[in-house]
C-alpha cells in the first residue's frame, strides 16, 4: 500500500524505539509464555533450565554478520564506522554478540542489493525483510524455523509485547505451523483517523462539537459561510483532500467517511459470512463513496482539492477549519500554531451509521527478523532482541549520551518491539503526571522530555514554541481522542502480503481505483460507475487474487 507520510512512520518507528513503556530490570528471566504449533502465545511454567539461562547475554562470544540500510547524509564521529561505533561496542560488551558488516547501502541500492542477496542465496546471517520477502524465503528454506529459540530464549518483556497482539504478530511470521521469523509490532494507534476541528471556531459561532457525520456536514457549511476567521472576506475553504488517493493511507483523505460507512478500502479482510473480500468493492464502499461525492458537489470539500499539492497549505494559512488525519496531526502543525497561537485544533472521533467508531485497523506486523538456514547459534538472534528491546526502554539507554536518532540507524537489526497500544500507554502516563499523580522522576525517558515540554508550554503565555508544542499534544489531544474500547468497531487486515496475480497486476488495479473513485467524488461519473468498476476489478485480476489469498490463508 502507498504511503504518503512514510517519513512520519519513520519518526515515529524511532520515537517508540526509543521510549520507555516499560522500564527494564537487570535481573535475568524465565519463560512465561510458550509458541505452539499454530504460534499463539500460551502460558506455560518456566522449566528449571530455562530458569537459569542467561536471556541477554550469550556464554562465549558469537559472530553474526549483517547487512544495513543507511541514511546516505549520515556523519559518524571521527573514529567509529558502521560496524565499530559506540552502540556495537557496547552491545558486544552487554551481550557477547559481535556484529559483522557485509554490507551497507541506501534506499533503492540496498532494496537492490538485497533482492539479489535473496535470489542468489548469498545472505548474512541475520536480516530483516518486508512480508513478501519473508514469505518467499520461508517457502524456499532458506531461514530457520525460530518456534524452539522463541520458546526457550524470549524475554519475559519481548513475550509480554506479542501478547498484547492476541497472537496476530506471531500468526503473521508463521509459515507451516513453525515461527519463521521474529515480527515487528506496528502501533495501532496509526490506524485511527481523526476528524481535527478550530474550537476556537466552533465557539465564535456557537457550534457544538462533532459526533457525526452529520454534525461535519453543519459545522464546514457554517465554517465556509459564516466568516469564523473575521476577516470580512468569503475565503474560508472546506475540508481538505488529497490529490494523490481517496482512500489510500495518505492523510487529508476520506477515510473517515469510509469507515463512517463501515467501509474499509484499501485492506483485505474477513466480512461477517467470514469471506475474504477486499475493502474498496464493497457496498458499503459504494455508500461511503456517494456521501464523499454529495459533500464534493455541496462545496463542502476544497475545490481544487484533486490539484493541490500540498492540502496542509490551508491549515497554515488559516483557510480551513476542519480536515481528517492521524493522532500526529500536532508535528505537522507547528506552522499553523506559530502563524496564529490562538488557532485551538482539537480531535474528535465520529461514530458510524452502526453507532460504533469505524477503525480500519493496520497490520500488525510489516518487518521480520529472519535467520539464514543452517546458522549454528540462532538464539543469539533471539538474546540480541532481548536486550536491545529492554535497552532502549530503560534509563541506561540515555546513559550513553549521544545522539540517538542517529545512532539507532545505524544499530544492526532495528526492530521495533512493544506493545501494540504503546501510544495509548504513553498518552496516560503524561495524563497521570500532568495531574500530579505520577512525579516527572518515574516517567519514561521520553515522556519525562514531553512532560518537561509541555510544562514550557503552560507557562509560555500562549505563544508556545512549536518544538515544545507538537509531540505533548499529539499524545494529550490526539490520542486523548480515542472512544473508550467498546465504542469501538476494529476492522483486522486478514491478510497483508502478496501473491503472483498481484505482483503482475495490482498497480493497474490500482489505478483502476484510483481513477474510478476520483470521477465518482468530482462528479465526472454517475455513482453507477462504482457497480462497473467492481465487475472490472474482479476481470482483471482480483477475483484471481482473492482466491490466490483465501489459499495463502490456509497455510
Amino acid at each position: 500500500m502507498k504511503n504518503g507520510k512514510g517519513w512520519m512512520f519513520g519518526l515515529l518507528a524511532c520515537m517508540v524505539i526509543l521510549s520507555a513503556c516499560s522500564k527494564g530490570n537487570d535481573e535475568k528471566e524465565a519463560n512465561s509464555t510458550k509458541v505452539t504449533t499454530n504460534a499463539e502465545p500460551s502460558t506455560a511454567t518456566p522449566s528449571i533450565a530455562a530458569a537459569k539461562t542467561d536471556l541477554y547475554k550469550m556464554a562465549e562470544p558469537v559472530n553474526t554478520s549483517f547487512i544495513l540500510r543507511v541514511n546516505p547524509d549520515l556523519k559518524l564521529p571521527q573514529g567509529d564506522t558502521m560496524d565499530n561505533n559506540l552502540f556495537t561496542r557496547y552491545i558486544s560488551e552487554q551481550t557477547n554478540i559481535n556484529f559483522k558488516l557485509q554490507w551497507y547501502a541506501s534506499n533503492t541500492d540496498y532494496e537492490q542489493k538485497a533482492k539479489l542477496a535473496i535470489a542468489s542465496n548469498d545472505l548474512p546471517d541475520a536480516m530483516i525483510v518486508d512480508e513478501k520477502q519473508f514469505r518467499a524465503m520461508a517457502e524456499g528454506g532458506q531461514i530457520e524455523d525460530l518456534t524452539d529459540v522463541y520458546n526457550k530464549y524470549a524475554s519475559d518483556e519481548v513475550k509480554k509485547y506479542y501478547d498484547s497482539t492476541k497472537g496476530r504478530a506471531l500468526k503473521q511470521a508463521t509459515f507451516n505451523k513453525k515461527l519463521m521469523a521474529l515480527p515487528n509490532i506496528i502501533p495501532q494507534a496509526d490506524a485511527y483517523v481523526l476528524t481535527w476541528v478550530r474550537k476556537d471556531w466552533l465557539d465564535k459561532l456557537g457550534l457544538p462539537e462533532p459526533k457525526t457525520l452529520e454534525d461535519v456536514e453543519k459545522i464546514t457549511e457554517a465554517f465556509i459561510k459564516g466568516d469564523p476567521d473575521g476577516n470580512g472576506k468569503a475565503d474560508t475553504v472546506g475540508i481538505t483532500g488529497n490529490n494523490s488517493t481517496i482512500t489510500q493511507w495518505y492523510g487529508h483523505d476520506f477515510r473517515a467517511i469510509f469507515n463512517v460507512f463501515n467501509s474499509h478500502p484499501g485492506i483485505w479482510y474477513k466480512d461477517s459470512s467470514d469471506k475474504v473480500v477486499y475493502g474498496s468493492t464493497t457496498p458499503e464502499a459504494k455508500q461511503a463513496l456517494a456521501k464523499a461525492r454529495e459533500f464534493y458537489a455541496k462545496g463542502l470539500y476544497d475545490k481544487e482539492f484533486a490539484t493541490r499539492k500540498d492540502p496542509n497549505e490551508l491549515v497554515v494559512s488559516g483557510q480551513t477549519g476542519l480536515f481528517f488525519q492521524a493522532w500526529w496531526e500536532p508535528f505537522s502543525l507547528g506552522d499553523a500554531i506559530k502563524r496564529d497561537p490562538k488557532a485551538d485544533w482539537i480531535a474528535y472521533a465520529i461514530t458510524g451509521v452502526n453507532s460504533k467508531y469505524n477503525v480500519s485497523m493496520v497490520a500488525t506486523s510489516s518487518s521480520f527478523l529472519v535467520v539464514k538456514k543452517g546458522y549454528k547459534q540462532p538464539e543469539a538472534l533471539m538474546k540480541y532482541l532481548n536486550f536491545v528491546t529492554r535497552f532502549f526502554k530503560s534509563p541506561t539507554a540515555n546513559d550513553l549520551k549521544i545522539d540517538h536518532v542517529q545512532y539507532v540507524s545505524i544499530l544492526p537489526l532495528t526492530l521495533n518491539i512493544d506493545y501494540e497500544d504503546t501510544a495509548t500507554k504513553k498518552h496516560d502516563m503524561l495524563v497521570q503526571a500532568n495531574e500530579g499523580n505520577l512525579s516527572p522522576d518515574q516517567l519514561t525517558p521520553e515522556m519525562k522530555g514531553h512532560y518537561e515540554r509541555w510544562q514550557r508550554v503552560l507557562a509560555s503565555s500562549g505563544k508556545p514554541d512549536p518544538a515544545d508544542w507538537s509531540a505533548p499534544y499529539a499524545y494529550l489531544y490526539g490520542i486523548g481522542a480515542f472512544p473508550k474500547e467498546e465504542a469501538q468497531n476494529k476492522v483486522y487486515p486478514a491478510y497483508t502480503g502478496t501473491t503472483p496475480t498481484m505482483d503482475k497486476k495490482w498497480s493497474n488495479l490500482q489505478k483502476l481505483e484510483d481513477e474510478t473513485f476520483f470521477n465518482i467524488v468530482l462528479g465526472k461519473k454517475p455513482i453507477e460507475a462504482f457497480d462497473q468498476f467492481v465487475s472490472d476489478w474482479k476481470d482483471q485480476g482480483g477475483e484471481q487474487i482473492t482466491k490466490e489469498i483465501e489459499a495463502e490463508l490456509q497455510k
